[in-house]
């Protein structure tokens, strides 16, 4: 009887683990889906001139908000995403390196959805511009 009792036992506590290593892993992997979210292919690259509207420096990841306005006037709200603070900043990001009101270009790679919302592969503002080179390769950019 009690060889029974220790089986359920280790049975129940190896299906509880089972489940909490499922748990913890389901969110690691749905983040890390750009090629699932957003065209990543050099012939589908979008490049934006626009006007920062917030700039959010945080973790997990980068996001560049800006306004543009298209061919018929009417001004289209964009979102660019892009690397985790600590990776920019060795790549001569920072914090302040744009602020709500200076014009930028951007190059990005477009939301699968159609919505205005990319993944940024290139920024261009005050004469400087920023790359992500490994981006750009991984989309076929020579």
């Amino acid at each position: 009887m009690k060889f029974k009792k220790r089986i359920r036992i280790t049975l129940q506590a190896s299906a509880m683990l089972l489940a909490l290593a499922l748990a913890l892993a389901a969110p690691m992997q749905a983040h890390h889906g750009s090629r699932a979210s957003y065209q990543v292919d050099i012939a589908k690259e979008l490049t934006l001139p626009g006007t920062i509207t917030r700039f959010e420096w945080r973790n997990p990841h980068v996001y560049v908000l800006f306004d543009v306005t298209d061919d018929k006037g009417n001004v289209v709200h964009w979102a660019a995403e892009t690397n985790p603070p600590y990776m920019l900043s060795k790549h001569g990001w920072s914090k302040d390196m744009v602020k709500p009101g200076d014009a930028v270009t951007i190059s990005l790679f477009p939301s699968k959805a159609g919505t205005p919302v990319g993944l940024l592969s290139k920024i261009s503002f005050n004469g400087k511009e920023l790359v992500d080179e490994d981006l750009r390769r991984a989309a076929g950019a020579p």
